[in-house]
C-alpha cells in the first residue's frame, strides 16, 4: 500500500488521521490525529492520491458547488470545470478530473437530472 504526504490514513480502530510525514529509514509515520483538523482537511471525502495544492483546489470547488443553488446549476458548474481542466492537459490534474467526474456522476444519479448536451472525446467515438 502506498501513501503520499497529506493523504488520509486510518488507525486499526478506524480513527481517521492525516499523514504529515514519514521516515523511511526508521519506518515511522507522523500522523495528525486531531479530529477537527482531519475533518476540515477531508470535508469532502477521504480521497487519496492528490497533492496538497490539488486537494486545496478540489475542496475549494466542492465548497463552491455546495453554495450553489439548484441541482442543474451545480451540474453545469462541474461540467464547466471539467472542460476547462481537460483543455489544460496537465497530467497532475488527472486525479482531480477523476474525482470531479465521479462527483458529477454521483450528483446526476442522486438528482435524476441528465444534461441535454455532452462533450465526448473524439477518440472515444466508435
Amino acid at each position: 500500500m502506498s501513501f503520499r504526504v497529506k493523504d488520509p490514513i486510518f488507525s486499526p480502530g478506524g480513527v481517521p488521521g492525516e499523514l504529515m510525514s514519514w521516515d523511511a529509514s526508521r519506518q515511522k509515520l507522523h500522523v495528525n490525529k486531531d479530529l477537527n483538523e482531519v475533518q476540515t482537511a477531508f470535508r469532502h471525502g477521504y480521497l487519496k492520491g492528490m497533492s496538497p495544492a490539488i486537494r486545496q483546489d478540489f475542496n475549494h470547488l466542492m465548497d463552491l458547488v455546495d453554495k450553489t443553488e439548484g441541482v442543474e446549476a451545480k451540474i453545469t458548474l462541474l461540467q464547466d470545470k471539467i472542460q476547462s481542466f481537460e483543455k489544460k492537459s496537465d497530467k497532475s490534474a488527472l486525479v482531480f478530473l477523476q474525482y470531479i467526474r465521479a462527483e458529477l456522476a454521483h450528483l446526476m444519479h442522486l438528482s435524476g437530472y441528465q444534461p441535454r448536451s455532452y462533450v465526448i472525446d473524439v477518440a472515444r467515438v466508435p
